[in-house]
């Protein structure tokens, strides 16, 4: 009797596992062409942000662009040419140097056209700075100051009429 109990669980076993769907290595997430290349969008973008490539990351956002950065202000709402401005601002171009940690925590598909992004991400920038050493918070050499800020976000990202899949919210 225990040797068939236990026959019927192994079997059980493989028949739950044969049944389960596979994941993309390394998250929780379902692998489907789909999701996979929403996956690819964002994974383009955290490496353009580590790697402080401008055009890169402008060539991921949609020209339809708008964050409300999760407000009521309209005076803090960026659209497209925002995020454009701000990539060829002076405080973009001060930055010296850029570490990023992204943590997935979940991917929606909302439609065939817009999935949704669940992720924390921890940025860490170092920047040229006019303060003197001594008044600098995270002085490492004359003139440079690190700076970090982490966010729990939503980005969304939509598939375009040319069916690339591009960022409309969530930078």
């Amino acid at each position: 009797m225990k040797k068939l109990t236990l026959l019927l669980m192994i079997m059980a076993s493989l028949l739950f596992a044969s049944c389960s769907k596979p994941m993309i290595a390394g998250t929780k997430i379902e692998d489907t062409p789909t999701n996979r290349e929403v996956l690819t969008v964002f994974y383009a973008y955290a490496k353009a942000m580590q790697e402080m490539d401008a055009p890169g990351l402008e060539a991921l956002i949609s020209k339809n662009y708008y964050d409300r950065n999760g407000t009521d202000i309209p005076a803090d709402d960026v659209d497209f040419d925002g995020v454009v401005q701000f990539l060829n601002s002076p405080e973009y171009k001060n930055l010296l140097r850029v570490h990023t940690t992204y943590i997935m925590k979940d991917l929606q598909i909302k439609s065939p056209t817009e999935a949704v992004i669940f992720y924390f991400y921890e940025l860490q920038a170092k920047r040229s700075t006019k303060l003197p050493t001594d008044k600098q918070e995270l002085a490492v050499a004359e003139g440079t100051r690190w700076m970090k800020v982490s966010d729990e976000m939503v980005m969304t990202i939509k598939k375009e009429k040319d069916g690339k899949w591009l960022i409309v919210d969530g930078l």
